[in-house]
């Protein structure tokens, strides 16, 4: 299958992700009945700070911003 083909390399900024997500949806107007799938190659490797306190502030943002569903 295609993911199994998939190699990991460089970065993964997780918590940027997740924020371009928020952006993007709010841009599209997109509130509610909605699944955000996170697949990562890693651990956040970008973050400078305390990554799982912002991982986890990420994680709600989207929520609240959105009311999708995440993964």
């Amino acid at each position: 299958n295609s993911l199994s083909s998939l190699t990991p390399s460089g970065f993964t900024p997780i918590i940027e992700s997740l924020d371009q997500a928020k952006i993007y949806l709010q841009s599209q107007g997109i509130y509610g009945d909605c699944t955000v799938i996170l697949l990562t190659d890693g651990e956040e490797s970008c973050y400078i700070g305390n990554e799982t306190e912002g991982l986890l502030n990420a994680m709600e943002e989207l929520k609240n911003a959105t009311n999708c569903e995440l993964y």
